[in-house]
Parts: C-alpha cells; structure tokens; sequence
C-alpha cells in the first residue's frame, strides 16, 4: 500500500511527475539559460516554497507517526541551518 492506494494505482500518478519533472529540469537548464537573475529567483524561491510545503503536509506528520516527537528538533535544526548557510 502507498498512501492507502495499491502499488499499480500509485505508480502511474508518480511516473507522470516523474518525467514532466524531467522535462521542466531540461527546459528550465536550456530554454531559460539566459533569462533575468529576477525570473531565476523567482523560480527558486517558488520551488523551494513547494519543498517546503511537501515537506510540511506529508514527510513531517508521518515523521511523527512513525519515529518519534524529536523529529521536530531536528526540522527546525535543519531549516534554520540551510536558512543560515543561504
């Protein structure tokens, strides 16, 4: 099971991200090569902000459920590492 979801249900929705992800890395590194340091950062910031929120709404709760509270700790330590090292 995967998410409540059986395997052969699951794994088509994650290739499909998958490969448009590839697709986006590939476009993004060619066609955009040359664009505004504005528009790049603008980019990387809304990616990061999708990370983030990924992070937060399915890795940390399970993080919780399945290991322990000091899963916490260790997400503010981490966050506000690679805040300080940015």
């Amino acid at each position: 099971m995967t998410g409540g979801h059986s395997r052969p249900r699951a794994t088509p929705p994650r290739t499909t991200i998958g490969v448009w992800l590839a697709v986006a890395t590939v476009a993004g590194g060619t066609l955009l090569a040359d664009t505004a340091l504005q528009l790049v950062g603008t980019a990387q910031a809304v990616a990061a902000g999708a990370v983030l929120a990924m992070v937060s709404i399915q890795i940390i709760p399970h993080a919780f459920d399945e290991v322990s509270s000091v899963v916490a700790v260790a997400a503010i330590a981490g966050f506000t590492v690679g805040y300080l090292l940015g």
